[in-house]
């Protein structure tokens, strides 16, 4: 019994220390995993922080962007207007001076803004100018002669003015017909014969 009092005595510090030692085993681990759950938050938090910085930054950037779209596309609404302007002369009567060549894309534009303005400001009389073209080929010729008709359809009578010499004769060397349009040496021809 005295083997088994003292087997006892001593099997009790024994558990009591491998107890103890599991116990400070399992608390270091318990501190190493807080430690590294404490620094993965850490990163966590500071990668959401620069998310959400470059998101910030990506929004201020698409918002820069679409302010300058904004501006290209006011821009390019100006040149546009500039490049093909129809102008008011008197009460229903629009004035559309061409400068340069004509092209197709500016065939398209030209009847384009025509056709809007004569609308817009009723107008019943539209003096094209093209004192300003360098050139007039069938081409050219063709989309004034379709210019003429679209503003036609709207009630508009439609005088052509400013044919120099050089377009005369090319028009004539490729016998282009104008019959449908009005011709005037003018603008001031077109706005007297219209008050004559």
């Amino acid at each position: 019994m005295l083997a088994a009092g003292l087997t006892l005595n001593i099997f009790y510090p024994i558990v009591y220390a491998i107890i103890v030692g599991v116990l400070l085993l399992a608390r270091a681990v318990l501190d190493t995993t807080a430690r590294q759950a404490e620094e993965a938050r850490k990163r966590a938090e500071a990668a959401q922080m620069r998310a959400e910085e470059q998101a910030r930054a990506l929004e201020a950037a698409n918002a820069a962007q679409q302010a300058q779209l904004e501006e290209q596309r006011r821009l390019l609404d100006l040149v546009a207007t500039l490049e093909i302007p129809a102008l008011t002369l008197t009460d229903g009567v629009l004035f559309a001076p061409i400068v340069g060549n004509l092209d197709s894309r500016r065939s398209a534009l030209l009847t384009a803004r025509l056709l809007e303005a004569a609308h817009d400001c009723r107008a019943h009389h539209v003096i094209i100018d093209i004192a300003g073209v360098s050139t007039v080929d069938t081409v050219v010729a063709q989309a004034l002669i379709q210019t003429a008709q679209a503003l036609r359809l709207l009630g508009c009578r439609v005088t052509l003015s400013g044919i120099s010499a050089d377009v005369a004769l090319t028009l004539t060397q490729q016998n282009i017909q104008l019959s449908d349009i009005a011709t005037v040496r003018s603008p001031q021809e077109a706005l007297m014969a219209r008050y004559a």
